[in-house]
């Protein structure tokens, strides 16, 4: 009982931390454009249904972001009836089509995606996208600006499609899961703590990729993993709420 006290008694204090930490107002950055432009890789995974990438590529097509700076690839992972949109040649996106027996997953679609161009010259970060997104026009020059400031950050995602007819218990999930990202993440990251990594939309530098190697992500318990091991070598997973994107269903 004594040690059910004590856990009861360290929750509580760590959450008044974080509310306490949460009343001072966050600094909001007007101009997201830096000196420097970042050379981006945008991995974009995608398996199942997809009704939603060809819109997703539009908007990664229509970035405010210099073009110059960034490239596309599409990893189709057993996808069915994928948009002819993909396969026009001057879409200029490159594209994987995978057709094994069962689909390879998100972990080594990244891994093999990285792989292949962590020696890519003037490379400069990765940004991972499921293909259940939406990004805004800016979402790129934001990811530019914020990598002046973290080294592997994710964005707050707002999630509709699916869940817009939702009973009482979706509600209370969606409910939870916008509390974790506007109280818990943000205020973590304010604190300069580490959050799990979400591996539906995050940015991550090449060389800490690098470094870490490649992904494992089955579960939330390997991403914790990975979360952990990001940590011990010194780079905190950061929750960036001025970088936002929508997702058709967590």
């Amino acid at each position: 009982m004594t040690i059910l006290y004590f856990y009861i008694t360290l929750f509580t204090i760590y959450f008044v931390i974080l509310a306490f930490v949460s009343i001072k107002p966050v600094k909001k950055y007007r101009d997201k454009y830096t000196s420097k432009d970042s050379n981006l890789c945008v991995v974009v995974y995608a398996t199942g249904e997809v009704p939603m990438l060809e819109n997703l590529i539009k908007q990664l097509k229509n970035q405010d972001f210099d073009h110059d700076r960034y490239s596309i690839h599409i990893v189709l992972d057993k996808v069915e009836n994928p948009p002819e949109i993909l396969f026009q040649a001057e879409l200029g996106v490159n594209v994987i089509n995978v057709n094994n027996l069962e689909p390879i997953g998100k972990s080594q679609a990244y891994s093999i995606l990285a792989e292949k161009l962590c020696e890519a010259p003037n490379l400069d970060a990765f940004v991972f996208l499921d293909s259940k997104n939406y990004v805004d026009s800016n979402f790129l020059s934001t990811i530019n600006f914020y990598l002046t400031k973290h080294d592997v950050f994710m964005p707050e995602i707002n999630y509709i499609g699916e869940y817009k007819d939702q009973k009482f218990w979706d509600c209370v999930r969606m409910t939870y899961v916008r509390y974790i990202s506007k109280f818990v993440y943000s205020t973590r990251t304010r604190m300069g703590l580490t959050n799990l990594i979400n591996t539906d939309a995050f940015a991550i530098r090449k060389d800490v990729l690098n470094q870490i190697g490649s992904f494992d992500f089955k579960d939330k318990s390997s991403e914790l993993t990975y979360t952990m091991k990001l940590a011990q070598e010194g780079y905190q997973t950061a929750f960036v709420e001025d970088l936002k994107n929508i997702s058709g269903c967590p």
